[in-house]
């Protein structure tokens, strides 16, 4: 402006025959290239009005001439404006595109960088900071080689000589965060090549797998050290697979029996079983196998090449696949044909639950202020095989489970309102089809403006997770020989039940059950059709019991039934009356048919009764039943 100011000045002092009406309009074109339209509209007003005041100073106006003169300038002016309006407008845009994916960048839990071909940090993403406790611009300029573990560099050797060859690489090493820990990464490295095809740079991203990669070397190390606790055991050891054959074993074994182990490798193990003893194993075998026991032991002959048998003491351990299947049976075998029988330690086999891990990247999705959804990651778009204007707003919740939907969406929706983090489980249907659950992490974020700007939301499949606490939940619960609730979790039960007295005004009862003559079975007839025999009373239980009662197996013969909601002592009698009858008649066993009765004690509870109290009453109401000739249910008030 000052600029235009003088010049118009400096029209005034110099010769009318001076032209300096084009340069008016110089700094209007110049100031397109840096200035707002705005500013540059004011310019060319101002140049327009100094023209038009140099004229009538001059006498050129209103000359056709002038005017000519005039209106071109003016349409270069115009032109300015629209030019820096175009301008601006680009900025504005790649301005807007900057901050979309420096905003992603921002929110990713994954560290992404840049680096020199040498792998000296060019430029780092915010993550740094949760994932190794740095600030980004400390690791700017720094070499990868400063903050990997030492005995880790030959990995990025490895991987600088493959970039550098313009080939991309995936590799786990251990860098050091800033508190000096160890943290073991994912690294994912691609190389920028020139347009000659040479690399001028590297970008990649460090993903946390810690907990991943030490469990596995746990269970390296646990196998390792199963190995060499085999091979050094005292004791034969083998493993067999499903169907009996010798899979591995240890040099105790081979010893014991007098073989090498390429003799002994894929051997049935019940051809090395003297004659005299094979049936019986091979009856606990199928005890084994049909899953009604988890182990065994017995005392047998075995073979050895010159034909004398030599005895072992013999522990037998099953190990099952997920589907409940035998898949394979430790055997361990202390030799007692010299030396006084001993009793041997049995190695318990060592289980690993091994977290699965998803390998592909967390599913991302990004809300906006009014908590439609605006964009998602690949990785959710090629789970569940859509697209994304298909997802896009509230598409997404088409393939959440029906029955999950609206949890799922009072969840979200109650901590958009309150601007707060959130994370929630529902099934979401997979490209395939299958539901997996999902665990949705949503985090809000600022926008640009310092203004609520939305959501990030990060989730993991966490069906296996899920599927192994119902398993765990339910066999701490129960008795494993009858299904039945075991004595802890009936005790918890009843707890609840007592402290429930006082607000219902319901009315709770203990049927102390004892099964009579019970060991006279096992000892007649065995412990299988013992087995068979508690297994069916249980079932037989249980079809008595209403919705709301429970049973529980708390001793060997010892069963106990709780009745929630009767209306009195003589209500939980007729329903005792009836369980009682229902045991009396004759049950299928491996033995044949048999018949056993039972003698119960009921007793109801009263406010402020302990369990332990009501258990007490209701079984002194059975012994009572013993007492007077058994098959009886004896009820016994407060």
């Amino acid at each position: 402006m000052l600029l235009l100011i003088g010049l118009f000045l400096a029209d005034l002092v110099l010769p009318r025959n001076i032209v300096v009406l084009p340069y008016y309009w110089l700094p209007v074109v110049l100031a397109a290239a840096f200035a707002s339209p705005a500013r540059v509209l004011l310019l060319a007003g101002l140049a327009l009005a100094l023209s038009l005041a140099s004229g009538i100073h001059w006498a050129f106006f209103p000359s056709l001439d002038f005017l000519s003169r005039l209106v071109g300038l003016t349409g270069v002016g115009l032109t300015a404006v629209v030019v820096a309006a175009r301008r601006g407008q680009g900025e504005r845009e790649l301005r807007a595109t900057r901050d979309h994916y420096q905003l992603l960048l921002d929110y990713t839990a994954d560290m992404i960088f840049r680096s020199t071909p040498e792998a000296v940090f060019q430029w780092v993403s915010p993550a740094a900071r949760s994932l190794l406790g740095y600030e980004p611009e400390q690791l700017v300029g720094r070499s990868a080689a400063e903050i990997i573990e030492p005995e880790d560099l030959p990995r990025l050797q490895r991987a600088t000589e493959q970039i550098l060859a313009g080939r991309p690489i995936t590799y786990e090493l251990r860098l050091r965060k800033a508190s000096g820990e160890p943290l073991w990464v994912s690294v994912a490295i691609k190389p920028v090549l020139d347009g000659e095809g040479r690399v001028i740079a590297r970008v990649g991203s460090c993903r946390d797998v810690h907990t991943a990669v030490e469990a596995r070397l746990a269970q390296a190390k646990a196998e390792q050290l199963f190995q060499m606790a085999m091979d050094n055991a005292a004791v034969g050891q083998g493993l067999l697979d499903p169907g009996g054959g010798v899979r591995r074993v240890n040099p105790a074994l081979c010893q014991f029996l007098g073989r090498d182990p390429e003799q002994l490798l894929h051997t049935s193990w019940s051809a090395l079983i003297a004659p005299q003893d094979l049936a019986e194993e091979q009856r606990l075998r199928r005890d084994l196998e049909t899953n009604q026991c988890s182990s065994y032991r017995l005392v047998a002959r075995f073979h050895r090449p010159e034909g004398s048998p030599v005895w072992g003491d013999v522990s037998v351990s099953g190990i099952r696949d997920a589907d409940g299947a035998l898949s394979t049976t430790i055997v361990q075998i202390t030799d007692i044909s010299a030396l006084k029988r001993v009793e041997a330690e049995r190695e318990r086999a060592a289980t690993f639950y091994l977290q699965l891990l998803n390998d592909a990247p967390a599913l991302i999705w990004r809300a906006g202020q009014d908590g439609l959804c605006d964009w998602f990651n690949t990785t959710w778009l090629a789970f569940t095989g859509r697209t994304m204007e298909q997802e896009m707003g509230n598409g997404w919740s088409e393939g959440v489970h029906p029955d999950d939907l609206a949890g799922c969406l009072q969840i979200y929706l109650e901590a958009l309102a309150e601007r707060r983090t959130f994370v929630m489980e529902y099934r979401l249907r997979r490209h395939d089809g299958e539901f997996r659950w999902i665990s949705d992490n949503g985090i809000p974020f600022t926008g640009l403006d310092g203004a609520f700007g939305g959501y990030i939301g990060y989730c993991f499949d966490v069906t296996e997770r899920r599927r192994q606490q119902e398993e765990l939940a339910r066999r701490a619960a129960s008795d494993p020989l009858t299904g039945l609730l075991n004595r802890q979790e009936m005790h918890s039960r009843i707890q609840a039940l007592l402290r429930q007295l006082p607000r219902t005004g319901s009315r709770t009862a203990a049927l102390f059950c004892d099964l009579d003559h019970f060991k006279t079975i096992n000892d007649q007839y065995g412990h299988a059709a013992g087995d068979d025999l508690l297994r069916d009373v249980a079932r037989r239980i249980s079809g008595c019991l209403r919705a709301g009662d429970l049973a529980a197996r708390v001793g060997g013969d010892e069963l106990l039934v709780v009745l929630e909601g009767v209306q009195d002592l003589d209500n939980a009698t007729q329903i005792a009356e009836k369980i009682r009858r229902a045991i009396a008649a004759p049950i299928p066993t491996v033995a044949g048919p048999l018949a056993i009765t039972a003698t119960i004690g009921v007793a109801v509870a009263q406010e402020g009764e302990s369990v332990e109290a009501l258990i007490a009453r209701a079984d002194g109401a059975m012994y009572a039943g013993k007492d007077r000739g058994r098959d009886r249910v004896i009820p016994i008030q407060a």
